[in-house]
């Protein structure tokens, strides 16, 4: 099982975490904090703050979890149509020399659909 921060404004995932951490807000404008099981800090989210998500508990994420892939409403994953693995496409671009865009601009020139293996 698994918490998970949603935001609001998108509905996307964008951290699953053990269901022993716990979530609390800074304050206002000052992102949340992630605590461990005995109190003690284990991360902040400063780009994020409570009355822009909502924290689910309980819930059991796709096996192939990864940050802003799925949505989440209701007790429904969906998994984005758009969605681009950012490690594939950083290593693409690493090893091609061009940006994601460029890279499946130029395949469908070419008539070519990728897809995520």
């Amino acid at each position: 099982m698994a918490t998970i921060i949603v935001e609001k404004a998108t509905g996307e995932v964008v951290y699953s975490l053990p269901d022993d951490r716990t979530v609390v807000s800074r304050g206002p404008s000052k992102g949340l904090m992630v605590l461990k099981p005995d109190g003690v800090p284990d991360f902040g989210i400063a780009d994020l703050d409570a009355a822009d998500v909502e924290i689910v508990t309980g819930v059991t994420p796709p096996a192939e979890y990864f940050g802003r892939r799925y949505t989440y409403a209701a007790g429904v994953w969906a998994q984005k149509p758009d969605w681009v693995n950012p490690i594939t496409a950083m290593n693409a671009e690493r090893l091609l020399g061009m940006t994601a865009a460029e890279i499946i601009e130029a395949a469908a020139l070419r008539g070519i659909t990728l897809v995520e293996a």
